[in-house]
């Protein structure tokens, strides 16, 4: 009795190893956009054009604008917004950043505490600002989100009468996605 005791634990052992060794293989092949790997950059060190798809992290101090937003559909409200901020050692390009939940609000209002320092002619103090840290996958426009980057890049060429070849030095045709998992 004891030793089919013995095997019924062991086949039990060997299928939950089998189970969770299915599950985390699921898990990569279906999740792997969301889990960044390899070495992570700092693009608040680099220049737009060192900028390779992967982990990367910034800090987000400076909110440009934001050219793509997502709502929830029953309310309306906006609840994923793409933001261009401030990038590099010289801080004067700048690149997308995907943000949801509290980040997102967080970014909403950095922004228009910076608009209306700007309107109202003051010196911006850094340090009384709400910065926070994204960490995630930077990845190239594509699609939608791409459709979305031109059409801003147009905007923005015809307010500061430019070439929207110009205004495309300044912003990079990249997204950081914030890590959703790992």
């Amino acid at each position: 009795m004891k030793q089919v005791e013995k095997k019924i634990k062991r086949r039990m052992a060997l299928l939950a190893l089998g189970i969770a060794a299915v599950g985390l293989l699921l898990l990569l092949i279906f999740f792997s956009d969301y889990i960044p790997v390899g070495e992570e950059q700092n693009l608040d060190e680099i220049t737009a054009d060192q900028i390779q798809e992967g982990r990367a992290r910034i800090t987000v101090y400076y909110v440009y604008d934001y050219y793509c937003y997502f709502t929830d559909g029953t309310s309306d409200k906006e609840v994923q917004r793409d933001y261009f901020v401030s990038m590099g050692p010289e801080g004067t390009e700048y690149v997308g950043v995907e943000l949801r939940g509290k980040k997102n609000d967080r970014a909403y209002n950095l922004m228009n505490d910076i608009i209306a320092a700007e309107n109202a002619g003051e010196e911006l103090d850094y340090s009384k600002l709400d910065y926070f840290t994204v960490k995630g996958k930077i990845q190239r426009l594509t699609g939608d989100d791409l459709a979305y980057y031109n059409s801003y890049m147009e905007e923005c060429a015809a307010a500061y009468d430019m070439s929207v070849d110009e205004v495309k030095q300044y912003f990079a045709p990249y997204v950081l996605v914030g890590a959703k998992a790992g």
